[in-house]
């Protein structure tokens, strides 16, 4: 008989029902889920959080969180293109070519074929005034100019100068 009260004493009592709700910490998890999306403020934490808890109290939030977050991550983007393509470069790691250098060889042959036609340009069109042939006056200019990406000069300004070699520039119309 004493058997039996030990396995009365073991055996598990029944349930009765209740209407009391059974609790449940989904609501803390989430809770915790969402604080940690909101301390890391990353389009990650967001995302997790939106598919953790696709119907979830703060899913309109999260949501408005990583649109806000791609339509910064869109700006910067266009904003870093824009930079990029209007970026003026006063070293470059390979200089531009004059036309026919493109192919010539190594480095160095591109740039003395460059450098010689360039020159030899420069030497056709530069038209010495009469006046200052005349008397004698010569001097050096310093000119400062963009190459445009389509290989065109442009923006040429004069970094130091005398004034017949500016009339020069004006009559090659270089400058305006």
């Amino acid at each position: 008989m004493s058997g039996g009260l030990l396995f009365e004493l073991i055996k598990p009592k029944a349930e009765t029902p209740t209407n009391e709700p059974i609790p449940d910490d989904t609501a803390a998890k989430e809770e915790s889920v969402w604080e940690q999306a909101k301390n890391s403020d990353t389009k990650a934490s967001y995302e997790r959080y939106i598919r953790e808890y696709p119907s979830g109290k703060y899913f309109s939030d999260a949501k408005g969180k990583v649109g806000d977050i791609n339509a910064k991550e869109q700006k910067r983007q266009e904003n870093s293109k824009k930079s990029n393509s209007e970026t003026i470069y006063k070293v470059v790691e390979q200089m531009p070519r004059f036309p026919g250098c493109e192919f010539n060889g190594t480095e160095k042959e591109k740039s003395d074929c460059s450098r010689t036609k360039l020159l030899d340009y420069i030497n056709t069109k530069l038209q010495y005034p009469t006046i200052a042939r005349e008397n004698g006056i010569e001097g050096q200019v310093l000119l400062q100019f963009i190459i445009k990406r389509d290989g065109n000069i442009g923006a040429v300004t004069i970094a130091r100068d005398i004034e017949v070699v500016v009339e020069t520039l004006y009559s090659m119309r270089l400058i305006a």
